[in-house]
């Protein structure tokens, strides 16, 4: 389902002609699964897995889409989520088997984050408050004028409340992601559809 999820947001974002690429994870207690996205329209750049985290004999396996190219790696010792991220950030900028030029090309990160109900995360690297804000109001518009076509006999529309937060400098990542979670609540709050942002 999560799968279904990611394919109907990046085409929403290609056909509201909005280009970015996403890298969404699904970190789990012993792995981290990842796929990068090109919304203008690649889809899926390349995606893998990182196994066994804490555990002997870790592993990345990653596959480049186009040309089906693999690269596996296999690290002598335990690692723990730090570095399975390290090891997919360099699987995703390596010479020949990655798919982009620098980790800076990354425009956005969704985290598949437990919340509860339809809650997820999404984290901006390098992104002030007002480019927040543009983003998730473009998200949240692009969202808006979708029609969603799960079967060729029904439509579905969504809207989509955001609670925005700017990471401040030394702040324990924790009170982060709860200021994120106040606005969304007050968005929500608020009638719904809207993007809410405090600093």
């Amino acid at each position: 389902m999560l799968y279904n999820k990611r394919l109907f947001f990046a085409q929403n974002l290609n056909s509201q002609g909005i280009s970015m690429k996403i890298l969404v994870l699904n970190c789990g207690s012993s792995s981290v699964k990842y796929q990068m996205w090109d919304t203008k329209g690649a889809g899926v750049l390349a995606k893998g897995l990182v196994s066994r985290i804490g555990i002997d004999k870790p592993k990345l396996e990653h596959q480049v889409i186009a040309g089906n190219k693999k690269l596996e790696i296999s690290p002598e010792e335990k690692i723990d989520h730090t570095r399975a991220i390290e090891l997919t950030l360099s699987a995703l900028t390596d010479k020949e088997y990655g798919v982009l030029s620098s980790i800076s090309e990354i425009e956005a990160v969704g985290h598949r984050v437990v919340h509860g109900g339809e809650e997820f995360s999404v984290i901006l690297p390098a992104t002030k408050g007002e480019q927040g804000i543009i983003t998730a109001e473009r998200v949240r518009i692009a969202l808006k004028n979708e029609i969603f076509k799960p079967r060729p006999d029904t439509d579905i529309r969504v809207t989509v409340s955001i609670g925005l937060a700017q990471h401040a400098r030394n702040e324990e990542m924790m009170d982060f992601l709860r200021r994120a979670d106040q606005n969304l609540y007050k968005a929500k709050a608020s009638g719904k559809n809207q993007v809410c942002f405090s600093q």
